[in-house]
């Protein structure tokens, strides 16, 4: 849940205060909310969040292919 809502931060935001009952929240900018924060963020995140996606994506298939070897299989029998 958390990758996505790094990727779409805006979308989730504009949602949310769209829900709110408070007008002020409704009426803000969400775009220029997002783009300011992120550029207070330090230049090597983007590199570190992309990161942490890729190596979460391969480790999650290489656990799927150790789990599939049949050495798993007898181990989990």
């Amino acid at each position: 849940m958390i990758m996505p809502g790094e990727v779409f931060t805006t979308r989730y935001i504009k949602a949310a205060f769209h829900k709110s009952d408070d007008p002020s929240l409704r009426g803000l900018d969400v775009e220029a909310f997002v783009d300011a924060a992120a550029g207070a963020y330090p230049s090597w995140l983007r590199g570190m969040i992309a990161a942490r996606l890729i190596l979460a994506t391969v480790g999650s298939l290489l656990v799927i292919v150790a789990l599939a070897l049949p050495a798993a299989s007898g181990y989990f029998a």
